[in-house]
């Protein structure tokens, strides 16, 4: 069981590489465009707002992959236990 649970941990990191990427991606993307858009005077209230929602979205997102990161970690180390619901 180690074994396998040893063998898991690379797919693993992969894969919450991949998963944390994605968010701050858009956090930066959408942070970019409203600084650029904001220095050529073309920034609406509109805009700014859908984009300051997107950035807030990928922040919390970004926020919840950590936690379950620090969950996994707790629980590898037996310091946070498992019940099933």
């Amino acid at each position: 069981m180690a074994e396998q649970a040893s063998r898991a941990k690379p797919d693993f990191l992969a894969n919450m590489s991949h998963e944390l990427r994605t968010p701050l991606n858009a956090i930066n993307g959408f942070a970019k465009t409203l600084e650029i858009l904001n220095e050529k005077g073309m920034l609406s209230t509109k805009k700014a707002t859908e984009y300051l929602d997107y950035i807030k979205g990928s922040g919390q997102q970004l926020l919840g992959l950590m936690n379950d990161i620090l969950d996994y970690s707790a629980i590898e180390a037996g310091k946070l236990e498992l019940h099933q619901v």
